[in-house]
């Protein structure tokens, strides 16, 4: 049901800019058929494909995914929080704090599984920051050049401007919270 949500929030930004599914896809880097796809519900969008989608929006995968579901929420009932699973990686993504007007912080809990790969040629917003506290497992972060190793109870805070990797090289899943917030 999910999907179908985010297909029409999809939709909805690309006409809302005025854009064609040729000049997204110029913009993203996705193919046009891939993204009419997506926009059909007909396949769910990696991790990477909705992080160029963002990027060429100008927004985050957290304000993408909420505008979503409908309405601002103050009290989230866990078992309203939205989850995402990217079909490539099995990388795992829950709003434990949505965006919401008003507020520039969200927070999300992350799941890697063992081995997962994640990379990111650039942010979806240069500048954004972001925290994460690691709670179980392992993670190799690359910033730009620079490679963290962080372990459980570990935590780092930076601003995004170039290219990320996230790594899980353990056997077993990774779990961290991740708190963003817009510049």
């Amino acid at each position: 049901m999910f999907d179908n949500q985010l297909a029409a929030r999809l939709v909805q930004l690309r006409k809302d800019r005025q854009l064609s599914l040729q000049q997204l896809a110029q913009q993203s880097g996705i193919s046009t058929a891939t993204l009419s796809r997506i926009e059909n519900a007909a396949t769910s969008p990696t991790a990477s494909q909705l992080n160029s989608l963002c990027n060429a929006f100008g927004i985050t995968l957290s304000q993408l995914m909420y505008a979503a579901e409908a309405g601002a929420i103050r009290l989230l009932r866990s078992d309203k929080m939205m989850h995402w699973t990217d079909p490539e990686t099995g990388y795992q993504r829950r709003l434990l704090c949505p965006p919401t007007p008003g507020f520039v912080m969200e927070l999300l809990e992350i799941r890697l599984p063992p081995g997962a790969d994640i990379q990111y040629d650039k942010p979806p917003i240069a500048g954004l920051e972001q925290h994460i506290v690691l709670h179980q497992g392992n993670l190799h972060l690359t910033i730009e050049q620079q490679t963290y190793q962080l372990g459980r109870g570990d935590s780092l805070g930076f601003k995004v401007y170039g290219s990320t990797r996230f790594v899980n090289p353990g056997d077993k899943e990774c779990i961290y919270i991740l708190a963003v917030a817009k510049p």
